[in-house]
């Protein structure tokens, strides 16, 4: 007599079916999860550039803005921001003042990639007063 301990085709068949429906449920919750964390690193790296301009606002004019709006490049960022790309040189920093209430908008939040995901974030907002 011969032993047949292997599987038949129709269970290997059975075993492949099902990892393909699982692969086509998981891949895109886990596509998903990918896109979430790519588009919420860019926004820390907006707030991130936000706060820099804050601190530029603090130590280079002592923290007033006597304008209504008022425009740092990124090139003066250089000293609070590390690895500042060639790309994100040609953004600004626009620094709103309402009422002693300054509100800090990285350009570069306007060509965020990932917004479309769950819509742009607000500007960054401290009250000077």
């Amino acid at each position: 007599k011969i032993n047949n301990t292997g599987f038949s085709i129709v269970e290997l068949l059975a075993v492949i079916v099902i990892l393909a429906v699982i692969s086509l449920i998981a891949t895109p919750i886990i596509l998903g999860i990918v896109e979430d964390t790519k588009r919420d690193a860019y926004l820390r790296d907006c707030e991130m550039i936000e706060h820099a301009a804050e601190l530029y606002i603090t130590n280079e004019l002592q923290g007033t803005v006597d304008t209504k709006e008022y425009v740092i490049p990124m090139s003066d960022l250089q000293g609070y921001i590390n690895n500042i790309t060639e790309e994100k040189l040609e953004e600004n920093v626009i620094v709103t003042n309402k009422n002693g209430i300054l509100s800090y908008h990285y350009t570069g939040r306007d060509n965020n990639p990932y917004s479309g995901i769950h819509g742009p974030s607000p500007p960054h907002r401290r009250n000077s007063g």
